[in-house]
């Protein structure tokens, strides 16, 4: 399978220098001590490098008080060695589990340890799109595809939620749930299709993505509807989320298109485009349709929403 460079292993803690600043990272009573290598984080990004000359300066340690310390635990293994760890799966999970289980306990555990995973992924990605580290994102993007795909559960519609309510507006974290829900819908459910009737009235932009969505990947939908993807049988069919059988690139943020997988452009299973030049294309004609029917399904003329709803109260 075809990577971007924008994922291949870094080498970021080639040379690290001899400077480390102290980081005390943590809510409320949750606080953890770091060392990070100054040059190692300077590489990654410019975000911190105010806070560590105020550090070295003054002695003290960067106190970062809006971040969890479990994601910047994994932002320190990732500056080191690069890597991003998945949600467990049954297969990473069952090596810590005791040999006479009870299946149904198991598979609940399992469960709870899944959708704890994916959500520490999301708060990952939320903290590295906060801080434009874009190889991160793209790193976190390809874990929470794999880790999907291999539990066979696909997202939940409390996972989707979760997410987007973790996500910033228009990102590609969003885009990943947007996919989940569009493809979900195809298979006929009846709450599903409830549910995200809500979501295009409480979710600011997310009747604009998911229509943005689906008229650029209609390739994407008939696959999923011939494949017929079923969570019993995950390592088969069709699924968004197998990263062997969509364009690596899907869910990626490239700074630059030479960041993408080589071929990307000619990629079959990317985002379909309709077929003209873009000197052809005409988005003035499509912008209205999509804005007046923002504004039917409770969104303003500039797709914002009157009110923010807090989606987990709908649980």
């Amino acid at each position: 399978m075809a990577t971007c460079d924008s994922v291949k292993k870094h080498s970021l803690a080639e040379n690290p220098g001899k400077v480390i600043i102290k980081f005390r990272v943590g809510t409320a009573d949750a606080k953890e001590i770091f060392h990070i290598h100054k040059a190692i984080l300077e590489r990654c990004t410019t975000k911190f490098n105010g806070d560590m000359r105020s550090s070295l300066a003054s002695g003290k340690p960067v106190v970062i008080g809006n971040v969890c310390a479990h994601v910047f635990r994994q932002f320190r293994k990732y500056l080191y060695n690069g890597t991003v760890d998945k949600a467990p799966s049954k297969a990473t999970f069952k090596v810590n589990y005791p040999i006479n289980i009870n299946p149904e306990r198991y598979e609940k555990d399992l469960q709870i340890e899944y959708e704890r995973g994916v959500s520490e992924l999301a708060c990952f990605y939320k903290f590295a799109e906060d801080h434009d580290i874009s190889d991160l994102m793209n790193t976190i993007a390809d874990a929470l595809q794999d880790s999907v795909y291999e539990s066979g559960a696909g997202l939940s519609a409390f996972m989707n939620d979760h997410i987007i309510a973790k996500s910033n507006k228009g990102s590609k974290l969003r885009e990943m749930c947007v996919a989940s829900d569009v493809l979900t819908l195809i298979d006929n459910c009846s709450q599903h299709r409830q549910r995200l009737m809500l979501m295009c009235i409480t979710v600011p932009d997310y009747f604009e993505m998911m229509m943005k969505w689906m008229s650029g990947n209609f390739n994407l939908m008939g696959r999923h509807y011939e494949a017929k993807f079923h969570p019993n049988k995950n390592l088969e069919g069709f699924s968004v989320f197998n990263r062997a059988k969509v364009c690596p690139c899907l869910f990626h943020v490239h700074a630059k298109p030479t960041e993408a997988h080589p071929g990307h452009k000619d990629c079959p299973v990317a985002s379909a485009g309709c077929g003209h030049r873009k000197s052809e294309m005409n988005n003035s004609i499509i912008d209205p349709i999509i804005r007046v029917m923002s504004a039917h399904f409770g969104n303003g003329p500039d797709g914002e929403s009157d009110s923010d709803v807090d989606m987990s109260s709908h649980h």
